[in-house]
């Protein structure tokens, strides 16, 4: 993921999240979803805090590196 652009890895970020808010209802029987993702986390917390400042508007908004590094630990278990 770190070796994307930062615009890239907020996509990304935002794509992973977007598969994980379907309901477990919605997906065929047994059938589950798994992302193993690769990074340098410090890169894309500040990926994050850069690209989600920039558009206040957006659910999730970061403004600070601590604040992305919050992002990060709710969608991924480190």
């Amino acid at each position: 993921l770190d070796r994307l652009s930062a615009e890239e890895m907020v996509l990304g970020l935002d794509a992973v999240r977007a598969f994980m808010e379907i309901p477990a209802e919605k997906l065929p029987e047994g059938l589950g979803l798994v992302f193993v993702i690769s990074c340098d986390e410090a890169k894309v917390a500040d990926a994050l805090a850069r690209g989600r400042s920039n558009n206040p508007e957006q659910p999730g908004t970061v403004f600070t590196h601590k604040d992305a590094r919050r992002y990060l630990d709710r969608i991924f278990q480190f």
